[in-house]
């Protein structure tokens, strides 16, 4: 018998021990981002009163994004994510959500097969790369300048079809710096830049040769002894191709999945 409910504080060691089986190269989330970000936006499913799974995901103005799903090995098979995942969608319904979403890695079958039967398909290949900071002026530059200003919010959700809200809900999380990137007026890049992590989610430029403004910008607001960052690159394969030829590493490829709320 599985029982949902929402996640609680408390949840964190388990959590932890869940986050493992994503088998992504990121660090495990500190009890305060757990506490502060996560928990408040989690459901745990349990079999016999003890958990084996959790699903935390975001709701913005029209689209409702699963950022994890995870299932204990020991309970994969029994129907865990599909209910995580009906709940997750139950949630995004009342919201007034339109659409949903997710990542997952392309070698994920079974997890792409669940989704697929969702009506999620996948939409884009995406990857996350890491690049030393000291070798970020070996990209190609412009003339773009970097700004900290909301009012250009509406303009890069516009742009880079980003879901709307997505930005508004990043500016009240603890710590994120929000950067947008002009070029005659005209936006050309953007970056929610988390410099606890390091890493930037999401990472959008107009060309390849916007990526190193961008990154010079979101270099002033990381901890100083950081060595790298880390950027989800979602605009193609020019972009990952000029972070690779800069010294930039693939840590993880990714499969974006989206579609309509039934």
């Amino acid at each position: 018998m599985i029982e949902l409910r929402a996640a609680h504080d408390d949840d964190y060691e388990i959590f932890t021990h869940l986050f493992r089986e994503l088998a992504v190269p990121d660090p495990t989330p500190s009890r305060q981002k757990w506490r502060d970000e996560m928990a408040p936006h989690a459901a745990v499913a349990l079999e016999d009163g003890i958990v084996v799974g959790y699903c935390y995901f975001q709701i913005f103005t029209e689209v409702g994004y699963v950022r994890h799903l995870v299932v204990s090995p020991t309970a994969r098979r029994g129907g865990v994510g599909r209910a995580l995942m009906a709940d997750a969608r139950g949630r995004f319904s009342e919201a007034g959500c339109t659409r949903w979403c997710l990542n997952v890695k392309p070698d994920n079958v079974p997890a792409i097969r669940l989704y697929q039967s969702l009506g999620l398909e996948v939409q884009r290949e995406s990857a996350t790369v890491r690049l030393a900071w000291r070798h970020v002026p070996r990209l190609p530059t412009t003339t773009a300048s970097a700004v900290l200003d909301d009012a250009y919010d509406e303009a890069v959700e516009h742009r880079f079809d980003l879901p709307k809200g997505q930005l508004s809900a990043a500016r009240a999380l603890p710590g994120r710096v929000l950067v947008t990137l002009l070029e005659g007026g005209v936006v050309v890049g953007f970056a929610s830049f988390d410099p606890a992590f390091p890493g930037a989610f999401p990472f959008r430029v107009a060309t390849a040769a916007h990526a190193r403004p961008l990154l010079e910008a979101l270099r002033a607001h990381a901890a100083p002894d950081d060595d790298w960052v880390s950027v989800v690159v979602d605009d193609g394969p020019l972009v990952q191709q000029a972070l690779l030829a800069a010294g930039g590493e693939v840590r993880l490829q990714i499969l974006h999945l989206a579609g309509p709320l039934a």
